[in-house]
């Protein structure tokens, strides 16, 4: 097994543990009672940068274990109270909330936008923890360790039985 073999293998032991990631997060994030729309799971996304995979998701994903913060840029994300507004509008809706009529669901939702922008969560505004991913990241890691030892330890094998032949 050359170099650029090996590194194939690793790279695509990472991925398909990744892969495997990833599913267990959006099953975690469901399991907990945390999907609306399904946005957040849809976000998470698998790919391979040379022999790097990454897992990415969504700029505001801490908000799940964390809750958020109020706002101040933090994550890059320029939105306006109207916008999010829309987007808190959009979020009850999702989760089926009944805040009353038409004119009390829209202000229930323009006071819940402005409390998030400014106070924050009440996850966040308790110093709460809701573990959504961060146990399944530290044993996909571990597993992630020990695959690649089981494919290190296989290529030092043809490397040895090559070396043999001659």
């Amino acid at each position: 097994m050359n170099n650029q073999d090996l590194s194939n293998a690793l790279t695509g032991t990472a991925y398909n543990r990744i892969v495997q990631l990833r599913d267990e997060i959006k099953q975690s994030i469901a399991d907990k009672g945390l999907t609306a729309s399904g946005r957040t799971q849809n976000s998470l996304r698998v790919y391979v940068d040379g022999n790097t995979v990454v897992l990415e998701g969504r700029a505001f994903f801490a908000s799940l274990e964390y809750g958020s913060a109020p706002w101040g840029g933090k994550t890059g994300i320029h939105c306006s109270y109207e916008e999010f507004k829309s987007i808190i509008h959009q979020w009850a809706s999702d989760k089926g909330l009944n805040f009353g009529e038409a004119k009390e669901f829209k202000k229930t939702v323009a006071n819940i936008a402005w409390v998030i922008m400014n106070q924050g969560t009440k996850l966040y505004w308790a110093h709460g923890y809701r573990d959504v991913y961060d146990t399944l990241i530290e044993k996909a890691v571990e597993d992630i360790g020990n695959q690649a030892l089981l494919v290190e330890a296989e290529a030092v094998d043809v490397a040895i039985k090559d070396w043999a032949r001659f």
